[in-house]
């Protein structure tokens, strides 16, 4: 049981200081992973301890974020002097045709090639994360140095027979389905970001074509290779305890672009300082150690293996008789607790990896950006310039919300930033690098925190997000003595809600208010019910109220015995069903 369900246990938490975790693993530890894991994780230093977390936040790592103004690509030693290689300028060409571009190293230059699917050309996608310094914003090149560091590990990843690959992730992995393959096959050549896909300012629709590739990319790839840091420090014969904690708190692991990555593989392997090692693999010595002396003691110290996105999104089952609506909308139920702890360099890059995880077109998400160019926007001043980005984000958000159109109705009461656009107030800006919660626990009958809501739109214009909850509308919030308090009768019963407004938030004035409530509170629900405050703002062309969300509520039963009471006509009706703008 994660031990956040036990208890805070402040003393374990100072442990994890000591030990130099960064403050987001830690919270995340405590909150996940059982009492075994952070004995054992609490007992070694942290392999990231040499790494700046001072301006680290519960939610995000900054130790691991990477400045894109001043990001230069890395040698593979420091004291290396060698040259940049080029990709040639073929690869281009073979972009805005639609073809894969690869790359292979002969030791003095890149040769280019194309990936034939009928062929069925075997080649190695690289996977990596730019923190390590392996990206390049300015030239599709390499330091020879990393180039020769790349072509041995896939030499030696090909010196041995390849086992078949396991199922793959059957809601979000590949959909092609390969037959037999020579166990001694070799690759042609890989595939690499740095290399293949157009950086140049001038390349910004070949950029687009081949974002829009990724999964393809990924699913024809023979084998996904990882290159992250603090695995590479591993050896083949390590512990199986410092494989796991590796994995748990690496760069790659937190990282939204490598989610995908890791998922859309047929075999994922990483790199090691003698080798690699394959997830598969990795899975099968898990299985033998539980076999093995105190099975028990070894299944709780690895839970947090199972975070790897490839394990925990491939426990669940495709559910073959829903409706492609439907579907889509279960898959981004699943999706959005993995991504939750993720980051990413580019905000506007977040919608176009869940969209490429849930096999949405990804081109009209990318067709929306900023009029500017890249050193435009660089040269505006700050506050305009992160207005600017924020649009492209948040017309992105929409887009992407209304192709997934259904959604866990209890997501009106999310406690995350929100798009402040008519039709979106109840929908979250981001969900990465958040500490609030999407999807709010509710009291009561489990059927009530599972039921489902929809988008309603009425021609091209999003009127909101409707949903079935109780609601009390109000002639005039009454807040008597207490602020940001309103006192309310249903039935024969009298409510207190608590009121979130924000600090900024103007004065509430006349005008009929509703508050919806995630089920009808009762004296025994005593953390409340969440619920949203709203103001009326007519109705739907189906007749369906269509409500304002102004701020989020907690609603309790009152005690009427108390010395304060409400008028009666303070309450106006009830409805069920409700349009959130």
């Amino acid at each position: 049981m994660p031990l956040g369900q036990w208890g805070d246990y402040s003393l374990l938490r100072k442990r994890l200081k000591r030990s130099k975790w960064c403050r987001a693993d830690i919270k995340r530890f405590m909150e996940n992973e059982s009492l075994d894991f952070l004995m054992y994780v609490g007992s070694i230093k942290s392999p990231r301890r040499f790494e700046n977390h001072e301006e680290c936040t519960d939610v995000v790592c900054r130790g691991r974020m990477v400045n894109i103004d001043s990001y230069k690509q890395k040698h593979v030693r420091e004291d290396c002097n060698c040259h940049f290689v080029h990709m040639p300028s073929a690869f281009a060409d073979a972009v805005n045709e639609g073809f894969i571009p690869l790359a292979s190293w002969n030791g003095s230059e890149i040769k280019l090639s194309v990936y034939n699917e009928e062929h069925e050309m075997p080649y190695v996608a690289i996977s990596h994360v730019w923190s390590d310094g392996k990206g390049n914003n300015d030239a599709n090149a390499l330091y020879k140095c990393q180039l020769d560091l790349i072509d041995e590990k896939i030499r030696v990843l090909y010196s041995y027979p390849i086992r078949s690959p396991s199922l793959g992730n059957p809601l979000f992995g590949p959909t092609k389905i390969r037959g037999f393959q020579d166990p001694w096959r070799k690759p042609v050549g890989f595939w690499m970001d740095t290399l293949c896909t157009p950086v140049r300012e001038d390349q910004k629709i070949l950029r687009k074509k081949s974002i829009a590739q990724m999964r393809d990319i990924y699913e024809s790839a023979d084998r996904v290779l990882v290159f992250d840091s603090l695995i590479q420090e591993l050896r083949a014969t390590d512990s199986m305890y410092e494989k796991c904690v590796r994995l748990v708190i690496s760069n790659w692991q937190h990282r939204l672009w490598t989610l995908q990555e890791g998922v859309l593989s047929r075999q994922t392997c990483f790199v090691l300082q003698n080798g690699a090692i394959i997830l598969d693999e990795l899975k099968d010595e898990e299985g033998r150690k539980q076999q093995g002396e105190s099975p028990g003691f070894y299944d709780r110290i690895t839970s947090g293996v199972q975070i790897v996105p490839v394990m925990n999104l491939s426990l669940f089952l495709d559910v073959q008789e829903e409706s492609p609506e439907k579907k889509r909308a279960s898959n981004f139920t699943v999706l959005i607790p993995t991504i939750n702890n993720r980051a990413t360099t580019r905000q506007e890059d977040e919608t176009v990896c869940i969209a490429t995880l849930l096999r949405i077109d990804t081109n009209p998400l990318q067709a929306i950006s900023s009029p500017f160019t890249s050193k435009q926007l660089k040269d505006l001043p700050l506050i305009q310039r992160q207005a600017e980005e924020q649009q492209v984000c948040d017309e992105r958000m929409k887009y992407l919300l209304c192709q997934i159109q259904i959604f866990e109705a209890n997501v009106i009461f999310n406690t995350l930033e929100r798009i402040p656009s008519d039709g979106f107030r109840w929908a979250p800006r981001s969900f990465l690098g958040q500490s609030g919660s999407l999807v709010t626990s509710l009291p009561g009958p489990q059927s009530l925190a599972h039921s489902q809501g929809h988008i309603l739109k009425s021609g091209d214009m999003v009127e909101g997000f409707v949903v079935d909850y109780t609601g009390v509308i109000l002639k005039t919030p009454k807040f008597a003595q207490e602020p940001n308090t309103i006192y309310m009768e249903h039935g024969k019963k009298l409510f207190r809600a608590v009121l979130s407004l924000p600090s900024d938030a103007n004065p509430l004035g006349d005008g009929k208010y509703v508050v919806v409530m995630g089920t009808i509170p009762k004296p025994k629900y005593n953390g409340g019910v969440p619920s949203i405050l709203g103001m009326l703002r007519g109705t739907t062309e189906s007749g369906i109220r269509k409500i304002e969300h102004i701020c989020l509520a907690t609603t309790k039963v009152w005690d009427p015995t108390s010395a304060h009471r409400i008028s009666k006509d303070e309450n106006v009706g009830l409805d069920s069903k409700w349009c959130i703008s």
